[in-house]
């Protein structure tokens, strides 16, 4: 249908509504609606209730008619609003997977940890990875405990043993207290009790001493504590086929001849009592005097025996003393 009018020309099947321009000379016509095809109603807001669809495709039946295009300005079919109420629609409040949320300010939502629901396997797998871990633990506190109580036992040994051993120890120097006389506070002051061949060095002296062949069971005790050091010597001739009681340096301690250091600016007597040191046997470059001590005889007139065996020994130890002493250095 067309109105006389261009500015209030009306086109149904495609054409603008309203008025426009008519057409360029150059362009054809627009396509005109069939005579037979209605015009559509509009209502006082506007709207067209659309009574027929594009030319050459007539509605058949009210299905068609409803489910028919509309026509707009751009020669575009629209989809009848009705058409809409049967599509189905987007909750606004939900949003699209990889879509920013209006209310996170345009921020993509952040990934949810998946919580792993435990299965009765894995119970039973972590269950049994507890024993094992259990059972190292528990061997693992029976060998410390073991090895605790064996270390124990062999602590309480050790200390058994070096009580046994400080009890000898006390005792032998009980023993050599008394019978030498030497308080022995210190290890400096036990007195040294050797039996050698050969030469007895002393080093801080500086004089060694050659041991006769024709002795037996030699011994002496070398005292370096007292005021004026001294070496004095037991034993007895070789050959003799028992052990006499002056030989014993548990009985008669060194009682069978001595030499004694003292310093030359003592002189030759002791300034105290004025009895002399004994026989000087030679003077050494450190201003020291060494002189031989006479032996004390320890078996009794009575006893002949002992008392010629004794008399011999101290003999060949004051031959020792006097003749066999020479510097070394």
């Amino acid at each position: 249908m067309e109105s006389g009018n261009n500015s209030n020309m009306t086109t149904i099947g495609g054409v603008t509504f309203g008025g426009g321009l008519p057409p360029e000379p150059n362009k054809a016509p627009a396509p005109q609606p069939a005579q037979n095809t209605p015009a559509p109603s509009v209502d006082q807001n506007g709207t067209i209730t659309p009574v027929s669809t594009l030319p050459n495709t007539p509605p058949t039946s009210n299905t068609d008619f409803e489910n028919a295009p509309l026509p707009n300005a751009l020669n575009v079919p629209l989809v009848s609003p009705t058409h809409f109420d049967d599509m189905n629609t987007v909750n606004p409040t939900v949003n699209t997977p990889g879509a920013p949320n209006p209310q996170m300010n345009g921020q993509l939502p952040q990934p949810q940890p998946i919580h792993k629901q435990s299965t009765p396997e894995k119970a039973v797998k972590k269950a049994s990875a507890m024993s094992v871990v259990f059972g190292i633990l528990a061997a693992i506190f029976l060998l410390l405990a073991v090895g605790g109580l064996v270390y124990g036992f062999s602590v309480a040994n050790d200390l058994a043993i070096t009580k046994t051993n400080l009890n000898t120890a006390n005792n032998i120097v009980k023993a050599v207290e008394e019978t030498t006389g030497v308080t022995i506070k210190t290890a400096e002051d036990v007195p040294v009790y050797k039996a050698t061949t050969g030469y007895i060095y002393l080093s801080n002296w500086n004089i060694k001493i050659k041991m006769p062949s024709d002795m037996a069971h030699l011994s002496y005790i070398l005292n370096e504590k007292d005021y004026h050091p001294s070496i004095c010597f037991n034993g007895v001739q070789d050959g003799v086929q028992y052990f006499p009681d002056f030989a014993d340096v548990a009985k008669n301690p060194g009682r069978m001849g001595c030499l004694t250091r003292i310093k030359t600016a003592e002189g030759s007597n002791d300034s105290k009592t004025g009895l002399s040191y004994g026989t000087l046997v030679f003077t050494d470059d450190n201003d020291y005097n060494y002189f031989y001590t006479d032996a004390t005889y320890y078996s009794p007139t009575s006893d002949a025996a002992n008392r010629n065996l004794e008399q011999t020994a101290i003999q060949i130890i004051k031959v020792m003393l006097t003749t066999n002493v020479s510097k070394y250095e």
